[in-house]
């Protein structure tokens, strides 16, 4: 079995394992302002999972050549670029 499968199989024992919590958009839109309001010149999410503060970055016009995102599981990194390209 690859990994890819295993964590879509096994979703309660990732989000276990790798400490995984999703962040209502609502609360992501409201840290998102937040942050903007100091004016960065580059963001890093740290653990992207679905990519909620990247699409509220993105939608709050900050360019996207500036944000860097880092996703431990393939599943969701996947997931997430396959949503991007569909765009």
């Amino acid at each position: 079995m690859n990994k890819n499968h295993w964590f879509k199989e096994n979703k309660d024992t990732k989000k276990e394992l790798l400490g995984q919590v999703f962040t209502p958009k609502h609360v992501a839109d409201f840290m998102v302002n937040m942050a903007l309001e100091e004016k960065p010149k580059k963001v890093l999410d740290p653990c992207f999972g679905r990519g909620i503060f990247i699409d509220s970055l993105i939608e709050h016009k900050f360019p996207d050549k500036q944000i860097t995102g880092i996703e431990l599981d393939p599943y969701l990194f996947e997931d997430y670029c396959l949503k991007k390209i569909t765009r």
